[in-house]
């Protein structure tokens, strides 16, 4: 018995280590973690993204809100080994098309793929992985939105 409970609380223990925090003040839109994965000097990071808000929508995904008072509404990734990833960096696809613009049907999953150019060798962990929206529902002005997911560990291959 006392195995057992051993085994479940350092099972316990080893799944905390990998939870993300995952924050977006567009209440009507869930994303969720998938995988990170990074072969060579490359990654991507691969989220589903789902409309609760009963309406379709058109988004579009921003590197830097130019709206005074957002200053800190850009699109970056840092690791945990001190590195900035921004613009050249960094590209994105949407239900399999590569674009910064994205249709949001309701109630359907779409794939969202964040694509990391020149990813450090030691990176383990993206610490922070921020995206800035506009057109988002239930966010204002104009639908600006932030997500952040913290804590995403890579997997190399």
């Amino acid at each position: 018995m006392k195995r057992l409970a051993l085994i479940l609380l350092f099972t316990l223990f080893a799944m905390s280590g990998y939870a993300q925090t995952i924050k977006l003040n567009a209440p009507d839109v869930e994303f969720k973690f998938k995988r990170c994965i990074a072969s060579g000097g490359s990654a991507y990071v691969d989220l589903v993204m789902t409309n609760w808000s009963g309406k379709e929508f058109s988004g579009l995904l921003t590197q830097q809100e130019m709206m005074a008072s957002y200053d800190n509404y850009y699109t970056a990734v840092y690791d945990d080994e001190g590195n900035m990833y921004r613009h050249d960096s960094l590209s994105f696809s949407f239900a399999g098309e590569s674009s910064n613009s994205f249709y949001a049907p309701c109630e359907i999953p779409i794939k969202v793929r964040i694509y990391i150019r020149n990813l450090d060798e030691y990176a383990s962990e993206i610490k922070l992985l921020k995206m800035a929206f506009r057109g988002m529902p239930s966010a204002e002005p104009y639908g600006a939105a932030l997500l952040e997911i913290r804590d995403i560990p890579i997997t190399r291959q």
